[in-house]
């Protein structure tokens, strides 16, 4: 069956691609800062062939298109991609080209290889420069052609920021820029850009909320030895987050402003860049100038080694997790063995186990589950905050007609 929708689409695309003298375009799964997950405005690839999975690049050409995509995404790429006239390319699997061959093997002397740079990792355009040299393939990477097009597309993301307290980072913002200039100066820079959403959140202690289930917002840094510059859409800080980040000596400039700054950077700076998450349109522009240190961000390890504060707080978070997983699991436990058996509780028992102690493996077929202590007079949960180390709760179950249906100790 056609999808007459994606079909559509792609003819506007093929147009504009030849308006704009382009013969293959490139639409990965990423956003300006190469991250994981992408915010709706970002998902042009889903727009265009109509795959939803969560990795995959759509290429597309005068008379065809493919999708890679890998493992995980076989079987529903070929159910979302059916009528789109996309072809699905296999990753990984025997005699399937990734993308860098089939560009290599397709494109012809002369042609134009077209994304959009700020979606493209500086570490991917450098390797389809190198793979299309000998072909003298032009990379036009100044236009999103999708701009046009979609004419419905949702808003870039502005989320509200928010100040993380010092009290809950266990380090300020000036003890991370001191730490962050030392790693910079050991790698020979002395200016970093920095582009990695969640090292950014790390460094100024702040949150955002422009990827679902991410607590980052749209943001750059540039960083001197001297100096932080942050790059921030202006409308998603309130007057607090503003005064902290005054507060703290921190340049606040539009986001949308990070090329025309960098491209008013005087000569001969020695800049730290991360290729895995700083985009191709920001590493060419530094490249005309800038005396380019690749590199890792220094933030990146620097973040993993967690402070004493950090430390407390993980544990408390992993024992309120433990105590709702615990709650979590005896309801749907408890449903689930009442529907299956007519299961009803009886009796609720609290015992004393040495460390090592077992309880005995039952041979019963009946089921069994783990489950917190519950109220003997209402059969809710009860708090397991005052249980000792060494203790477990044993729920006693019995079916409707009196005979035992299950021991568990938990």
């Amino acid at each position: 069956m056609e999808n007459k929708v994606i079909q559509d689409r792609l003819a506007l695309l093929r147009k504009k691609m030849q308006e704009e003298g382009i013969d293959f375009y490139m639409m990965p799964t990423a956003d300006f800062h190469n991250s994981e997950y992408v915010n709706d405005y970002f998902k042009v690839r889903e727009y265009f062939c109509n795959f939803t999975g969560s990795n995959g690049t759509l290429v597309v050409w005068k008379d065809g298109a493919g999708l890679w995509t890998d493992g995980r995404y076989f079987i529903q790429a070929e159910a979302e991609l059916e009528g789109t006239t996309v072809e699905l390319f296999r990753m990984l699997q025997e005699g399937v080209p990734t993308i860098e061959e089939f560009l290599e093997q397709n494109m012809q002397q002369g042609q134009t290889l077209g994304f959009d740079g700020r979606v493209i990792a500086a570490m991917d355009g450098k390797k389809y420069e190198k793979v299309l040299e000998k072909k003298q393939i032009r990379i036009a990477y100044e236009k999103d052609l999708a701009e046009s097009i979609w004419t419905d597309r949702p808003d870039f993301p502005a989320g509200k920021v928010t100040v993380l307290d010092e009290k809950i980072a266990g380090k300020s913002v000036e003890e991370k820029l001191t730490e962050t200039r030392e790693k910079m100066a050991k790698d020979g820079a002395n200016a970093l850009l920095l582009t990695k959403l969640d090292d950014l959140m790390w460094l100024f202690n702040i949150r955002g909320c422009d990827v679902e289930c991410n607590p980052v917002a749209m943001s750059y840094a540039y960083i001197t030895e001297e100096s932080a510059t942050l790059f921030i859409q202006q409308k998603a800080l309130d007057a607090q987050v503003t005064e902290y980040l005054a507060a703290h000596r921190i340049e606040v400039k539009e986001y949308d402003t990070v090329v025309d700054f960098l491209k008013a950077l005087p000569a001969g700076n020695a800049i730290l860049v991360d290729n895995r998450y700083c985009s191709y349109t920001l590493y060419k522009t530094l490249q005309k100038n800038q005396k380019l240190v690749e590199g890792k961000n220094p933030t990146e390890l620097l973040k993993a080694i967690k402070n004493p504060v950090e430390l407390a707080r993980m544990q408390e978070i992993f024992l309120k997790d433990s105590v709702a997983a615990e709650v979590r699991a005896g309801a749907t436990a408890e449903s689930s063995c009442r529907a299956a058996t007519k299961c009803r509780y009886s009796t609720t028992t609290a015992t004393r186990h040495t460390p090592t102690a077992r309880p005995a493996a039952s041979t019963s077929s009946r089921p069994r589950w783990s489950t917190p202590a519950r109220n003997r007079a209402n059969g809710t949960p009860t708090t397991s905050s005052t249980r000792r180390p060494g203790s477990r709760t044993t729920v006693r179950c019995t079916l409707t007609d009196g005979s035992p249906c299950c021991t568990t100790a938990c």
